[in-house]
Formats: C-alpha cells, structure tokens, sequence
C-alpha cells in the first residue's frame, strides 16, 4: 500500500484512535466470546515485559469476559454517529497521533508530532481476518480459515501486535508490509531489534527483538527480519523438543523512547532539561522488549540504543547546541542511561548548572548522577 492512500504507521504514542470502516463488506463469521475470552487470558500469561500501560497485559479475566455485542454495539454507535466518515482522530499527544482500523485491510496509522515522517503497518494480507473489535486501546482480528488471532494494541510510545497461533495447521510466518518514508534505511543488531532512520538520520521507527510463546509460558524460537519492504517474523516450534499451543508472538513496535519533556525546573538559578521515559523506552532500555531469555544482551543494545538514538531526541527537543555545547548535560545523560535501566526512574533531569566531569563514571553508584 501506498503511504498516501492511508498515511499509515504502527502505532507509536500513546494515545488511541479506533477507526471503523464502513465500506460493503464480505460476511464472516464473528469472532466468538470464548475465544477471544482464551486468547487474551493467554496473552496475559505469557507476555513477559514490564507491563505498566499495556491494556492486555493488564486485564483480568473478569473484565475481559464482557459481552462481543456489548463490545460491537460500541463500534456501530461510532460507525452511526459518523455518517460515512472512515476513520476517527483523538486529540493529539505530544507524541502524536494513532489509528488502529477495525478493518483488517487499512494498515495502523500514526501521525508523528512535529515531524511528516510517518509510518505504516499492514497486518498479514495472507489470513482472511475478520472485521476487528474493539477492545478500548486494543483491536482483535480472527482469521476465519486458520483460527489465528490477531491483536493490535496502543501503548505509550509505541504498538503492540501480538499473534496468536492456534495449533500446528497454523500459518508460522507472518509479513507486515511497512509503509516508510522515501529514502528510509535501516539496521539490525545482534539481539534482533532494528532502527529504522530517514535521509536525514532521524529515527522513523523501531523494532524490539522478536519473541514467541507457548500456552506454559515456554520460549520458542523466533526470528524477525526486514526484506523488500515487509517486516517477517518466523516461529519455528520443530527446533525445540516439544511445544504446546496456542503459541504468541509479538511484533513490538515503537518510536518514541522519551516524552514529557519541559524546561519548568531550576537548579542554581539555571535552567533544568527534563525528560521522562516512555513505556516504549523503558522496555528498550532494561532489555525486556523482547523475550527475557535475551535480557542480557537486550540491555547491552539497549544501553546503545538510548545512547544514540535517545539523545537524539534530547536534542531535537532541546535544540542540538543547546545540548552539546556544555558537556555535563551528556555527561548526565550518559549517566542516567547506564544507572537507570532497571526503573522507570521518574524525570531525568540535565541540570545545566552542573559542572563538567568527565570522570563521572568512576563513583557513580555514589553520586547518583548529581555531582
């Protein structure tokens, strides 16, 4: 699809626009309670990051258990009110803008702030998924040959989908054509997570490393690639000694690492940069974007990951002189980046006021990045 015929991306802020088509469609069948009901207790079990704002990872199955026609009664309200509009916009964040389509054929949309580079994702043209439904910050599809579920979900600074193979008839490779800005390029690390950077080195998008599961909770292998404009996840189940299924894998998707940013602190009367991490950012940055059974490699890629492309976010914020030209302010970044992987730790706050040290590392443990 062509970037211009639904502005696309996965969605990457933390803010959730459901949108519903309206065009004749085709009938399927639904999507049964119990099913769904299945899939997302399942999705719950095994889904190993931090969870602080994912909506499915939060849910109890009390709460998920409400009624399909409930859930579909909203959707036809929103339809009815909206005459023939196609889709619905929330305001934005300061991140920007994210469309999850009840239609399975229009790919997620994002709307970056302050910036035209958006960008797509189709769900897999290959299954024959469903109308979605709603599920306040999440969209479940069913594919009506194989059973496969698949589900979109917003979280802060960056879109979840996860895939739910039912058996092993299943489909165990899934495509998602990416829309990308013209002269967009990208590169992979050696955990699997890739960056995705414009013509101009600003970073468009990001993919966290793949992983897959299986209903005990057991690591499957998995592998994610990118190649003539798709985004390919790969689970392989015959390389371990035995499975059970439904297996979950989960494309993980993001952009921004940080958000909140301000000014609105003073420190020895001068100004105070601040910035706090997104869920997207946290994820990347303590290794736990992907299966934990990386965690430790997840964290060195992470560790530069936030080095690089974080701090480039600071400076796009901030403007690039005002944050290169005293060298505490990376010098307290960097510090923040190698101490404060494992929390969320609150703002990170760059006290311009602070004085150059370049020994900083040294006695860390014991300043806290306040020297």
């Amino acid at each position: 699809m062509q970037l211009a015929k639904a502005l696309c991306s996965i969605a990457l802020s933390g803010v959730l626009v459901i949108s519903t088509g309206v065009a004749a469609q085709a009938a399927k069948k639904d999507m049964s309670e119990a099913d769904l009901e299945k899939t997302l207790t399942l999705i719950q079990k095994v889904t190993p990051h931090d969870s602080r704002g994912d909506y499915l990872r939060n849910q109890t199955p009390q709460r998920l258990s409400t009624s399909l026609s409930e859930k579909r009664s909203s959707i036809s309200s929103i339809t009815e009110s909206a005459s023939s509009a196609r889709s619905f916009s929330s305001e934005r964040s300061s991140q920007g803008r994210t469309t999850i389509n009840s239609d399975p054929d229009v790919p997620l949309v994002y709307e970056p702030e302050g910036t035209d580079n958006a960008v797509g994702i189709n769900l897999p043209s290959d299954l024959d998924l469903n109308d979605g439904v709603k599920l306040d910050s999440a969209v479940a599809f069913q594919d009506a040959k194989s059973g496969v579920v698949v589900t979109a979900e917003s979280v802060e600074g960056g879109a979840r989908i996860h895939t739910v193979l039912e058996d092993a008839a299943s489909p165990h490779s899934f495509s998602y054509a990416l829309d990308l800005p013209s002269g967009t390029s990208h590169h992979q690390y050696d955990d699997g997570s890739i960056v995705f950077t414009d013509a101009n080195g600003e970073v468009v998008s990001m993919v966290a490393p793949a992983w897959a599961k299986d209903a005990t909770g057991k690591s499957v292998p998995t592998q994610i690639s990118f190649e003539d404009g798709a985004l390919t996840q790969i689970v392989s189940p015959k390389k371990v000694k035995s499975v059970t299924y439904p297996i979950v894998a989960d494309p993980y998707m993001g952009r921004a690492l940080f958000g909140s940013f301000n000014t609105s602190k003073r420190w020895n009367s001068q100004v105070v940069y601040s910035g706090t991490k997104t869920k997207w950012g946290q994820d990347i940055h303590n290794g736990s974007a992907g299966d934990e059974a990386g965690w430790v490699g997840g964290v060195i890629v992470g560790q530069g990951i936030m080095r690089n492309e974080g701090w480039a976010e600071w400076k796009k914020r901030f403007g690039s002189t005002t944050m290169t030209n005293k060298a505490t302010l990376y010098q307290q970044y960097s510090c923040h980046v190698l101490g404060g992987f494992y929390n969320w730790a609150g703002d990170w706050n760059l006290e311009r006021a602070r004085s150059n040290n370049s020994g900083w590392g040294w006695n860390a443990a014991f300043h806290r990045c306040n020297w």
